[in-house]
């Protein structure tokens, strides 16, 4: 920051190279003395579209709640073990990127955590274990076992 003026940079590239060609491209555009440039910024798409089934914010509060207690049941049920927890979580990110190249993208990304872990003692020996489903299937089997109740 130079008075006024602000710049910003950023690279995953790095390298000494690299590093000093980012500094000089920030100097240069906080410097008192650099020009104005107007950015036409074009919206533009995302290449892949990666739909969401349903959309966790139609699915009544009582479905995930019995989901978690039914999780918790199962968890509870016919093993011994001296800890369990079970997680639901759902998390939503509206994600905006302007670029100096002249384009805006926007991005709704929508996170589903569901997962039990349990740990078992008997004696000196401690066993865990953890089920979680992959990203692409959290939402999806778990939103089509809802579906179904």
């Amino acid at each position: 920051m130079i008075g006024q003026r602000t710049a910003y940079a950023y690279t995953n590239e790095v390298t000494t190279d690299s590093l000093l060609e980012l500094a000089e491209v920030v100097r240069q555009a906080a410097t008192e003395n650099a020009h104005q440039t107007d950015i036409n910024l074009c919206k533009k798409n995302a290449r892949v579209d990666l739909p969401v089934r349903r959309d966790p914010d139609h699915v009544d509060t009582s479905q995930k709640t019995g989901m978690v207690l039914q999780a918790n049941k199962a968890a509870r049920g016919s093993i011994d073990a001296s800890d369990r927890l079970v997680t639901y979580r759902e998390n939503r990110q509206h994600v905006i990127i302007a670029s100096s190249d002249g384009f805006i993208a926007e991005d709704e990304r929508m996170y589903l955590t569901a997962l039990v872990h349990v740990v078992v003692s008997r004696g000196d020996v401690v066993q865990t274990d953890t089920k979680r489903s992959a990203a692409s299937q959290a939402g999806n089997s778990l939103m089509q076992a809802l579906s179904r109740r």
